[in-house]
């Protein structure tokens, strides 16, 4: 939160964790993206839970919460669950209109068992809630914004630790 942009300026959601070795690994969804055929026709293909690894953390503004190794498994654990998951449209698109609460509004187990349909900042704070962090707030109505926020005033956050790795071979 800035003078600059009062409400915030967070648009998107993602998490990055350190699996094995020292790459980072970034966790998320959007919306989608266009596919050009080899025709020129455009066709829009929904968007899924994806991995991918971070080329420079540089490129990111974000939160570093320190955090015991237990905790990464599970947060590691519900979000490759959730790989290829695909987009929820819905609550993406309704939840801010007074009364809608369309998506997770609790973290529970067998979210580490059942993929379902996320929008960006409902799968990053239900991962959050998967490593017992965040958990007074409702998935479904998340928002980057309130993420970065919240995940800031964490007492594990910037505590100037690197994340512990959650295991060789997990990726």
């Amino acid at each position: 939160h800035s003078d600059a942009y009062p409400a915030g300026h967070m648009c998107h959601a993602e998490l990055m964790l350190r699996i094995d070795g020292p790459t980072w690994y970034r966790f998320s969804i959007n919306k989608g993206t266009i596919h050009v055929a080899r025709d020129g026709r455009e066709s829009f293909v929904p968007g899924t839970v994806f991995c991918k690894p971070v080329l420079d953390l540089n490129q990111y503004t974000f939160v570093r919460v320190a955090m015991t190794r237990e905790r990464q498994y599970n947060i590691y654990r519900f979000v490759r669950a959730q790989l290829g998951a695909r987009f929820h449209r819905l609550g993406y698109y309704t939840n801010f209109v007074a009364g809608t609460q369309f998506g997770v509004r609790r973290f529970h187990g067998g979210l580490y068992e059942k993929r379902r349909a996320w929008f960006c900042s409902e799968l990053i704070c239900a991962a959050m809630q998967a490593g017992g962090l965040l958990t007074s707030f409702r998935p479904c109505l998340a928002t980057p914004n309130m993420l970065y926020r919240e995940s800031a005033r964490l007492p594990e956050a910037n505590a100037g630790m690197h994340p512990k790795r959650v295991g060789p071979g997990m990726v």
